[in-house]
């Protein structure tokens, strides 16, 4: 492969989410203004994969192995549990399961020292079906024996696995379905075709009955297999308001193929029928515009913001029924058929500029919650005939917008009494304020008591055979920002190092609220509720209760101003523009994401007012399981932005002219970090760290002030440092 990213490579990445109109286009307003970025060049720094690293941040002792040693993962109390102990799961996506047997060793290491210790697997039925056959239920050996190989050094070192079963199913003509039945399936056809479903509860027991030759279990007997997603896609429900199930498409982008339009016309006109003679069986049916012998109308995607609300009532209904019923036969295929113990996951809540509610519902049963939550994913454009004109996003940072940000979103979906995983979040590439995603998501979940983060996507490829590039708006393995992150994440969240929030606030949707948020304006994203603040669960824990019949209360209105947890670790200022920033200022962990040369950028332990660029994201978290006031081994990243090399910017900086070639390149957080309040420090080292986390050179001494220890970052550039403080001794002596 050469050094410069193929096009298409690009384009299979950046793939848009059709918006419906009317949905709130985030920061729009700061689309035109230019981005005050300021700070030095950008400087060569590459994340690097060698077989053998001795690092000194090494953050494998997170991690207990192997995975699944105290039985299979279970919930308790609302959490997940291994044994006797509560279980947070910290984890990336992977949807290039298939890699090389010889290389899975190495990449588990790698993995199990940034202290991932789940891996969710999507996508697996792209690379299991053999190439040589007409059907997808016969597996390729080697692909599957790549896979094995993989989970089994994951589960040697203590990291569980995630199957999401149903991500882009790709069926083929031996499995029974006609062309035209095959297109487009996997995201909406699967919820009601009999031979659909057949076919996926064959591809379902063919990997599950799978007996790993490594592990020794098969799948669905696997205790290191943490969960088991049923389906990864869109809901009816989301399908039904994009027009995509609309029998006369007006053009809309990727509708739902014939016959399943009309398939699913025949299935509402059964579905009123039966129900109305249920309501009244001696009775006359209600006069529906329709003879008893022709198909019930449907509402297209154009009607459903004006007919009457019992006609929407009706069909919002039946995709209920329709969801619900699907869900209800695969958990009992998995549980009473295949006798799978993993925990259950049916889908995960995303797409915020509409309600997430009635598909939510659907899956209730289920032993897990998911969300899925996106910063500014690139929106495909298109020209006038509508073909592919390049892609765009507004490129502006998520700390100036609390009330829009990943924490807010995501935390619709958790529910009362149910641990909840957040499946996959992103804050993608090329965005120049893309080092906040991390720090700021591992805080907030810590805060929300979530169970479960994974950042999406580790890698699209062959992870070893790499060159270090950025290859895609979602592929973390070569990112030299967000690698070292994931760490300081594993142990800001792993270990809870921000305290989980006082009080809960509590939210409770009827059905026909669920059902009739549905139609309300995307302004009242994410929760559809108008009682309720978006700023809550950045003060407070949130959860769903359905059908409690406790009142969720009317609320303050929003104010300005910094918000504060109720813990008193996290606050998020913001306001102004190029002044916002989010700090964390717990015993355990210590951070400034943001504009962090402002006043308000100082914490117990840090003042990074001294700092460039004005834009970076800085944690600072303890290696030796002290407060950090004791701590001899801390980790401090230090990252702003990162670019390919000659990758080239539009005007607006909102989309890229060239993607870049190798390697990559950093911002180097540069000038004077101020260490506060070691007790009893005699001497305190930096200790660059090069993309393997190995030492980069000498150590770097601080210099003493007053009870202050004033570190000079920049030199060696990069994005991650060991801080060594020596108490009681010299460093000579205790050397």
């Amino acid at each position: 492969m050469g050094e410069t990213v193929p096009a298409l490579i690009n384009r299979q990445f950046l793939r848009a989410v059709k918006r419906r109109l009317g949905i709130r286009i985030m920061g729009f307003a700061l689309l035109l203004r230019p981005c005050n970025l300021g700070g030095a060049d950008l400087v060569p720094f590459v994340i690097e994969w060698p077989t053998e690293v001795h690092s000194p941040v090494d953050v494998s002792f997170l991690l207990h192995s192997p995975a699944g040693e105290d039985g299979f993962v279970r919930t308790e109390n609302g959490h997940l549990v291994s044994g006797e102990k509560r279980l947070r799961l910290w984890g990336v996506t992977l949807s290039a399961a298939f890699q090389p047997t010889v290389d899975a060793p190495v990449i588990a290491a790698h993995l199990a020292r940034l202290g991932i210790s789940c891996v969710r697997f999507t996508a697996l039925e792209r690379g299991l079906a053999s190439a040589n056959t007409n059907t997808a239920l016969v597996f390729n050996p080697v692909k599957l024996d790549c896979f094995d190989r993989l989970v089994a050094e994951l589960k040697a070192r203590g990291i569980y696995t995630d199957l999401a079963l149903n991500l882009t199913t790709i069926y083929r003509p031996g499995d029974g379905l006609r062309q035209e039945d095959r297109q487009g399936v996997d995201k909406g056809g699967c919820y009601f075709d009999s031979r659909l479903i057949q076919v996926q509860k064959d591809y379902i027991r063919q990997l599950l009955t799978h007996r790993n030759s490594y592990t020794g279990a098969e799948y669905r007997y696997e205790p290191a297999v943490a969960f088991v997603e049923l389906i990864n896609g869109k809901s009816l429900f989301e399908l039904w308001i994009a027009g995509q199930l609309d029998e006369e498409n007006g053009g809309t982008v990727n509708p739902m193929e014939l016959p399943f339009p009309k398939m699913l016309s025949g299935l509402y006109s059964d579905w009123i029928r039966i129900d109305r003679k249920q309501k009244n069986p001696t009775g006359p049916e209600r006069d529906t515009g329709n003879p008893s012998s022709e198909p019930i109308v449907r509402l297209s995607s154009n009607q459903i913001f004006q007919v009457s609300g019992e006609k929407f009532r009706a069909e919002a209904l039946f995709y209920m029924h329709l969801e619900r019923q699907y869900f209800t036969e695969l958990r009992r295929y998995l549980r009473e058929e295949l006798k799978v113990r993993s925990l259950l996951l049916g889908d995960s809540d995303r797409n915020y500029d509409m309600s997430g509610y009635p598909h939510a519902e659907t899956m209730d049963d289920f032993d897990v919650v998911g969300g899925e939550s996106c910063w500014q994913r690139p929106r495909d454009l298109r020209d006038a005939s509508g073909k592919p004109a390049g892609w765009e996003f507004p490129n502006t940072p998520m700390v100036e917008d609390p009330l829009a940000s990943m924490p807010v979103q995501l935390a619709r979906a958790p529910v009362r009494n149910k641990p909840f995983v957040v499946t996959a979040f992103s804050h993608p590439f090329p965005n120049d304020f893309a080092c906040e995603g991390i720090p700021i998501l591992a805080a907030y979940a810590s805060f929300q008591d979530w169970d479960g983060v994974f950042a999406y996507n580790f890698a699209h490829l062959e992870i070893l055979k790499l060159a270090p590039v950025v290859w895609s708006s979602y592929d973390l393995c070569m990112n030299p920002v967000k690698i070292p992150q994931l760490a300081s994440g594993a142990l800001l969240f792993l270990r809870g190092a921000v305290k989980p929030a006082v009080q809960t606030l509590m939210r409770e949707y009827s059905r026909d609220h669920a059902i009739e948020s549905l139609r309300l304006p995307a302004l009242e994203t994410p929760f559809y509720c108008p009682e309720f603040l978006r700023s809550n669960p950045l003060r407070s824990a949130v959860r769903l209760s359905w059908y409690s019949h406790v009142p969720t209360g009317v609320m303050q209105r929003e104010q300005g101003g910094p918000i504060q947890s109720d813990t008193g670790e996290l606050t998020w200022y913001y306001g102004h523009p190029h002044t916002s920033l989010v700090t964390v200022d717990s015993i355990g962990a210590q951070a400034v994401i943001g504009y962090g040369q402002q006043s308000a950028a100082r914490t117990r332990h840090l003042d990074t007012s001294g700092l460039n660029p004005p834009f970076f994201a800085l944690t600072l978290c303890q290696l030796d399981g002290r407060p950090i006031a004791q701590s001899e081994r801390l980790l401090l990243t230090a990252g702003a932005r990162f670019e390919n090399t000659e990758m080239v910017w539009n005007d607006r900086r909102t989309t890229l002219q060239a993607w870049g070639k190798q390697p990559t390149r950093i911002e180097p957080v540069v000038g004077k970090l101020i260490l506060r309040a070691l007790e009893g420090a005699k001497v305190v080292q930096l200790v660059a760290l090069d993309g393997a986390g190995r030492p980069l050179g000498e150590p770097l001494a601080a210099a003493q002030d007053g009870g202050d220890w004033v570190c000079t970052l920049g030199s060696p550039a990069t994005t991650w440092y060991l801080v060594d403080v020596k108490r009681g001794r010299t460093f000579q002596e205790s050397k």
